[in-house]
């Protein structure tokens, strides 16, 4: 039987604010080792901010007091805590992301998974 990605995904993550500045954030990404995070204002998702979108923006010559809300990526994949993990990893090869938002009906963030997570589940 398939688990779902509501049993899978990491409930502890870490998150930024749209006025983080985006030099605090990567400092913060490299000190944790992680390539990605939510952008939260107040509970609420506003997108998710990824090493790769720093550095596009540092290449473009912006600051590193820009915020984080003007890196971003908005309207980020995500998928309801009942979605099965083979459908997850379905939506994550097509779409070539390596991290989904597990979100509530209520539109709150019930978790984080990656590829890691639904490989850790697969049958042997």
């Amino acid at each position: 039987m398939d688990k779902t990605v509501g049993e899978l995904a990491k409930r502890g993550f870490w998150s930024v604010a749209p006025d983080d500045p985006v030099d605090a954030i990567a400092e913060e990404m490299v000190a944790r080792r992680l390539t990605w995070a939510p952008v939260l204002d107040g509970g609420s998702l506003v997108g998710v901010v990824s090493a790769w979108d720093l550095l596009h923006l540092r290449a473009r010559g912006q600051s590193g007091d820009t915020p984080a809300w003007r890196a971003c990526t908005y309207k980020p994949l995500t998928v309801a805590p009942d979605t099965p993990a083979a459908e997850a990893a379905r939506v994550m090869r097509e779409s070539h992301v390596h991290h989904l938002l597990v979100m509530s009906a209520e539109g709150k963030i019930v978790g984080i998974v990656s590829p890691l997570d639904l490989l850790a589940e697969r049958p042997s």
